[in-house]
């Protein structure tokens, strides 16, 4: 987990990451299991934070 936490310091967009992982924590979401789940988008550089909404909408969808 220390690694991975590592790419995301040293992404160029770290800022929105940190915030919506931030976030994430709040909220009591795995964070590994997020963290792992958005793995290969966060190591290509393509996560965004505009697909927050769509992410939470489908995690919501998982749990109901």
């Amino acid at each position: 987990l220390h690694n991975i936490m590592t790419i995301f310091r040293n992404m160029d967009n770290r800022s929105q990451l940190q915030i919506v992982y931030e976030d994430k924590v709040s909220h009591k979401i795995n964070r590994r299991q997020w963290i792992y789940s958005h793995y290969s988008e966060i190591l290509n550089g393509k996560f965004q934070a505009n697909r927050v909404s769509k992410i939470q909408t489908r995690q919501t969808v998982r749990r109901q």
